[in-house]
């Protein structure tokens, strides 16, 4: 049965919020940092695909009753934006590897939360960017393999480590976090409720 109005699918919602709020971030530095054009152009169209589902998210988050809260991963988002600002050190192939592999936890988490129980509302949004996160992916394994870093070389393989480990602890950091910030959203609005009542009911005793 899908999750309606519960705490689990707010938590679910509020931590691809997040992580959509991570991605502008980092995406910004790595768009500043490349110094091709046509890599420049693409990463500015996945952007703003995050921006899309920034609001699509937020407004799925207030109509099952929550709050959204706007704001990236307090446990991992400078972390991820760290990483991206050393590649940007490196050059275009340094600032597309980092990429990458923050676009593999994108990936992993829009398509765990696709595969979910979910209201057919929230699925389709979901499952609309989890196709775009698996387009980015894509996108940054062809284009490295395009600069000679692709999944054989040496590189590519180190890539492959390094993306699965960063991503795996940023995810079990963030799976810590999502708790507490499921209590805290569905608290503010529940309180917004209250506070709304109880307004009403001075009303009418006037």
């Amino acid at each position: 049965m899908a999750e309606k109005n519960s705490a689990a699918l707010i938590r679910t919602l509020s931590d691809l919020l997040q992580l959509d709020h991570d991605a502008v971030r980092s995406y910004q530095v790595a768009i500043d940092a490349l110094s091709r054009e046509p890599l420049k152009k693409a990463l500015r169209q996945f952007k703003r695909d995050h921006q899309r589902h920034i609001r699509e998210i937020s407004a799925l988050i207030e109509s099952n009753g929550g709050k959204p809260l706007q704001m990236p991963h307090a446990s991992t988002g400078l972390l991820k934006l760290a990483i991206q600002s050393l590649g940007a050190a490196g050059g275009d192939r340094a600032v597309l590897l980092t990429f990458r592999s923050n676009e593999w936890e994108s990936m992993q988490k829009y398509g765990g939360a696709a595969r979910r129980r979910l209201p057919a509302d929230v699925k389709e949004v979901v499952r609309r960017g989890a196709d775009d996160e698996k387009r980015h992916y894509r996108w940054a394994v062809e284009t490295l393999a395009e600069l000679g870093a692709d999944d054989k070389s040496v590189v590519g393989r180190v890539e492959q480590l390094l993306e699965r480990l960063h991503g795996g602890a940023a995810m079990g950091l963030e799976a810590i976090e999502r708790v507490g910030i499921g209590l805290v959203s569905r608290g503010r609005s529940s309180g917004a409720k209250k506070k709304a009542g109880s307004k009403a009911g001075a009303k009418k005793k006037a």
